[in-house]
């Protein structure tokens, strides 16, 4: 008889939030270097 595997291991899981993590840390700094140029282009106007 086979075993049914469902689901994930934890370890496909902790890879997911680390990899979510680090895409993460690097979006947010080039939003908001993104929406300081916006910005500064908007009150040159």
């Amino acid at each position: 008889m086979k075993k049914l595997k469902n689901g994930f291991t934890l370890i496909e899981i902790l890879v997911v939030i680390i990899i979510a993590g680090i895409m993460i840390s690097i979006a947010i700094p080039a939003y908001k270097d993104y929406n300081n140029r916006n910005e500064t282009i908007i009150l040159k106007k």
